[in-house]
């Protein structure tokens, strides 16, 4: 069976996933899957609710849908996700979330400080998701501080910031 795996609900960070709330669709067999015999819903009344976009996920692979793409949208105040089998009739697998803080994500564990779609959910799937959606650029910004009071004073003054990240195997030359 497939399981919902990963799902984030206060999207402003991810861009490569155009800053909507995402779902993420885990395939732990041998064998790929088709979504057609699935669907996802954030309604425990009608589990299945919403159809997939034609699509399969592969064997012990990820699937990352935009929540767009599904027909409704993620609550930031907390609720579940159920996965429901047309064919088998039951419910696969269900994610509840909690209060969604900013560019965080849930998992089983729950919140996750390093949200890695389609990646596995570990700060090393994180570092891995980091450097898919870098391509050729290998320094990216991974942290901005706006109207900074509080972080890393500077003979006593506080400044905005701006965090840089490599994200390759080399030193790069500012």
């Amino acid at each position: 069976n497939l399981i919902i795996s990963e799902a984030m609900a206060n999207n402003d960070c991810f861009w490569a996933l155009r800053y909507e709330d995402w779902i993420e669709i885990y395939n732990p067999t041998n064998k790929d899957i088709s979504l057609s015999d699935y669907r996802i819903s954030d309604d425990g009344a009608d589990i299945s609710k919403y159809s997939f976009p034609e699509m399969t996920v592969k064997a012990k692979s990820y699937a990352v849908i935009t929540c767009d793409k599904l027909g409704f949208s993620l609550s930031k105040m907390g609720e579940s996700v159920y996965l429901y089998c047309v064919s088998k009739n039951c419910l696969a697998s269900k994610l509840d979330l909690g209060v969604s803080e900013k560019n965080k994500s849930y998992t089983e564990d729950g919140i996750n400080e390093y949200p890695s779609p389609a990646f596995p959910n570990t700060y090393e799937g994180y570092v891995e998701y980091r450097k898919s959606i870098s391509g050729e650029q290998k320094l990216i910004i991974n942290e901005i501080v706006a109207s900074n009071s509080t972080v890393y004073p500077i003979n006593s003054e506080y400044y905005d910031l701006i965090e840089l990240k490599n994200v390759s195997d080399k030193s790069i030359n500012l």
